[in-house]
């Protein structure tokens, strides 16, 4: 898979008694990517020490498993 930065492919055909199999890893480029959004959950604020509460949205916009996030 691409985590392990190839992929591996198997093809298998049969006639009859004629069995035949082909086995070939391609590589495969690592992308990670994230793609964070921030809102307030309030839309309007005016005094200094009003308090926000904001909502954190991460995406894994890449092609591989991301940890420790």
């Amino acid at each position: 898979d691409i985590d392990a930065g190839k992929v591996d492919n198997t093809a298998s055909a049969s006639v009859g008694a004629v069995n035949v199999s082909a086995s070939e890893s391609v590589s495969a480029t690592q992308s990670p990517a994230l793609f964070i959004t921030k809102t307030a959950a309030e839309s309007t604020f005016a005094t200094v020490g009003d308090i926000l509460n904001y909502t954190i949205v991460v995406t894994n916009t890449g092609n591989v498993t991301l940890s420790n996030v």
